[in-house]
């Protein structure tokens, strides 16, 4: 890296001694890292990196610095990892060679084996239900370890989704024990929810537990199958964490994540339906926080993948599924071809919400495009 003051370059550099005479300066610094993510951390009397500096590619564009929780350069942002507690099992069922285990609820984490050791096969199929792990190989996932091992030593096995675990080993394998260990994004719970209706109650602390499984690195739409982002799924959680975590930084790294960068070339996760509930997310997100930083940002994405709806709707303005989309709407039985009414109302929210947009973010020409997009829109709908 090297440092510039006011366009002047430092030479003979100590990084950890650099002095600021007194007034304004501009202060320039140009990272490179061919083998990781760049990152910068300044700590000074007076002068210390946060959301406020601007960074660029060196392509004259500048944005607000992601700042995040980046305070110790012992824990840099590619370091990045979720965090760990050790979870217990119940054995409900074993003999010389198996044994089934209960974590008492679904989780997402790692199972460990103590103590292993042996030469042979160990296989571990996890469930959802007993059912489902003592199916074995028709369970969903699982692990089929090849162990040659005289001296003991633990294994730690992937992150899996799981309630129950069944163990099949070979005779010539032995261990201590099985435990595991859970994986999450550390939240704060900010939303609670309290009835008289113990039914009710319950129905909310499972809803809760469900969300938090499924607040990761991004929002996921599930822990055992997909464990995919889509667009649809995500903006029900950002939604549904507003109320119970509020976490700003999840929804924001699911919305950059799915979106990409550009050309756009083909609908968000391919389906017609979730590029309009990408953008309207993003206003929702705005809504709640009042985050304008984060908008300006992610607006020139937001405008070409609605140029890039907009380039695919017909002679009517309405948009349909074309070569390559996915028109989802719901799993429900029915008719997706055509023009749909359901598709059009997205479109219209998805126009209003790219006005209110362009004007938070001054681009007022686009908003007045938009404002006119949307009321002809809604127009052509009662009049088709």
């Amino acid at each position: 890296f090297n440092i510039r003051i006011d366009n002047q370059l430092v030479y003979n550099l100590n990084p950890s001694k650099i002095v600021l005479p007194a007034g304004k300066h501009n202060l320039q610094i140009l990272i490179e890292n061919y083998k990781m993510f760049p990152s910068l951390l300044v700590k000074g009397n007076k002068v210390n990196s946060d959301e406020q500096w601007i960074v660029t590619n060196q392509n004259q564009k500048y944005y607000q610095a992601a700042s995040g929780k980046f305070t110790d350069p012992l824990d840099p942002p590619h370091k990045f990892q979720l965090s760990y507690k050790p979870i217990d099992g119940k054995i409900v069922k074993q003999d010389s060679n198996t044994m089934l285990i209960d974590f008492g609820k679904e989780t997402f984490g790692k199972i460990i084996i103590r103590k292993l050791r042996g030469i042979g096969s160990l296989n571990l199929y996890y469930g959802e239900t007993k059912e489902e792990a003592l199916a074995e190989r028709l369970a969903e996932t699982y692990d089929e370890l090849k162990i040659n091992s005289p001296q003991s030593q633990n294994d730690t096995t992937a992150t899996r989704a799981f309630r129950y675990v069944y163990l099949v080993k070979e005779k010539g394998i032995n261990f201590e024990k099985i435990d595991g260990l859970y994986e999450y994004l550390p939240l704060e719970k900010k939303g609670s929810f309290s009835s008289s209706d113990s039914l009710l109650n319950r129905i909310y602390d499972v809803s809760l537990y469900t969300l938090e499984l499924n607040t990761r690195e991004f929002h996921i739409d599930g822990i055992k199958r997909d464990h995919w982002i889509w667009s649809g799924d995500a903006y029900q959680s950002y939604l549904m964490n507003f109320y119970s975590f509020f976490d700003e930084d999840v929804n924001k790294r699911t919305i950059y994540a799915l979106r990409g960068h550009d050309p756009v070339e083909t609908h968000v996760n391919t389906i017609l339906d979730y590029s309009f509930y990408w953008i309207i997310g993003i206003a929702d997100h705005f809504q709640y926080t009042g985050d304008s930083t984060f908008l300006k940002q992610v607006y020139p994405r937001m405008k070409s993948m609605m140029e890039f709806c907009l380039s695919r709707t017909n002679k009517n303005g309405f948009v349909e599924g074309l070569p390559g989309d996915w028109v989802f709407v719901d799993w429900a039985e029915m008719d997706k071809s055509g023009e749909l009414s359901f598709e059009q109302l997205l479109l219209a929210k998805s126009l209003e919400t790219m006005a209110i947009t362009a004007r938070v973010v001054n681009d007022l020409p686009s908003a007045e495009k938009y404002e006119k997009l949307a009321a002809r829109l809604k127009q052509q709908v009662f009049d088709v």
